[in-house]
């Protein structure tokens, strides 16, 4: 089968259906929208193996583990899996395409997924579930799943192939934020499961009562399942319903927190506790992410170059040797897409090395062994010389390379706010 492109923007107004039913304590505006999202794009090595009727395991080293049992399949088939980007609007880690698409099996199968990359992520991994995209475009939840915690493992049982991914259908948005000294932050528990009724709607849920229910945007979990916000660490928590504000210390040191936690109801005596993990920023910082991961906090600083360019370094712990990010332009100030190897009058450019032969870069390998520079931008408005400039950077497919030979992509999230230095 053919994939096709799924016109229109993710969550436009076509194609949509609106579910009429509302809860007397969800937000007027809280409507649930089924939309079919994009398909994924390959980005990562395929991984392929023979398995016949006598049946087998297919393992991927980007966290994916396939056990097809004896009968499942009536001949040999090549089984294929491909990381792809994750179009689920409620998507945990890494997605994958099963080949051939659209493969039904005579007998049930298990798929392993690991969200160790991205646990910090999760506020409940009782809250964790798992999703494919049909034929039409839309996220379904499978439902049937079992988690092992110790292992940090979400393992799902289906009879077919598709595009997968592990999904939140709970969640505290967000679920990770860094708030400024100061500042305050509206939290609010969502739920991203089409429901005709919210009772049974329980942590953690029944396989049968939400198999193949579509994903929807986010829409607020309703008032008979919230039992009560806390806050640990400094700061100041007003709860009001599914939302709660978090007020920032007037001080604080850059990478310290807290965590806000919502307790959901649950049957048994067993507490479940939805968790936001907030990290609060002093007046400077530099940090990024890998993957949609945890935020990484790196002592910063800006600077100008003998007059001809500018950069942003970071380093682990004041005065390192090592200094694993770097990003340099000639631009000035602005929004400035990524640039091609080797452009000596207009370049953008950026490396994060995790050790002297390992590096993340702003070019990636395409299947014609040609370097290519990953979308995305770097964006900074104003370079303050007097004060703070701050600015964001994203790379949506970074290439890894490990002495040379390129591994893969990788997607890159960064902010700053740093006193200008001039060198």
């Amino acid at each position: 089968m053919k994939y096709k492109l799924v016109k229109g923007v993710l969550f436009a107004m076509l194609s949509i259906t609106l579910a009429c039913k509302k809860d007397k304590a969800t937000d007027p505006t809280d409507l649930e929208i089924i939309a079919p999202t994009p398909i994924g794009v390959a980005n990562g090595p395929k991984t392929s193996k023979e398995i016949g009727p006598n049946g087998g395991l297919i393992e991927t080293a980007e966290g994916i583990t396939i056990s097809i049992p004896v009968g499942a399949l009536d001949k040999s088939t090549v089984i294929t899996v491909e990381p792809i980007s994750t179009t689920n609007p409620a998507g945990v880690g890494q997605s994958f395409r099963l080949l051939p698409h659209g493969t039904k099996f005579a007998k049930p199968i298990e798929m392993t997924f690991s969200y160790a990359a991205v646990a910090n992520s999760i506020p409940l991994v009782e809250g964790l579930t798992v999703s494919y995209q049909d034929d039409q475009g839309i996220w379904r939840v499978e439902g049937n799943t079992r988690t092992n915690a110790t292992e940090q493992t979400i393992t799902v049982v289906t009879d077919h192939f598709s595009d997968w991914v592990p999904m939140k259908w709970l969640d505290l948005i967000p679920g990770n934020a860094q708030l400024e000294v100061g500042k305050s932050l509206t939290l609010k528990a969502v739920r991203y499961i089409q429901v005709d009724d919210e009772d049974f709607l329980v942590v953690p849920l029944v396989p049968s009562k939400v198999k193949d229910r579509p994903v929807i945007r986010p829409v607020a979990l309703a008032q008979k399942h919230i039992i009560k916000w806390e806050l640990g660490g400094p700061g100041e928590l007003k709860a009001n319903g599914n939302t709660a504000t978090l007020v920032a210390p007037k001080s604080v040191a850059s990478g310290s927190g807290a965590a806000v936690s919502l307790q959901v109801k649950s049957p048994g005596v067993t507490k479940r506790l939805l968790v936001s993990n907030i990290s609060y920023l002093s007046d400077e910082y530099l940090m990024l992410r890998f993957n949609g991961g945890e935020w990484k906090h790196y002592y910063g600083a800006l600077t100008n170059i003998q007059q001809k360019y500018n950069a942003i370094t970071g380093m682990v712990n004041p005065g390192d040797e090592f200094v694993p990010l770097t990003i340099i332009w000639n631009k000035g100030e602005g929004s400035h897409a990524w640039t091609d190897i080797h452009e000596p009058n207009s370049f953008v450019e950026f490396q994060y090395a995790y050790s002297v032969d390992s590096d993340i870069s702003h070019l990636y390998e395409t299947a014609e062994e040609n370097w290519v520079p990953s979308g995305g931008s770097l964006n900074i408005p104003k370079i303050n010389k007097d004060g703070y400039t701050e600015g964001t950077f994203n790379l949506t497919s970074a290439g890894r390379w490990s002495k040379s030979q390129f591994m893969g992509t990788v997607r890159v999230e960064g902010k700053f706010k740093l006193k200008f230095r001039q060198f």
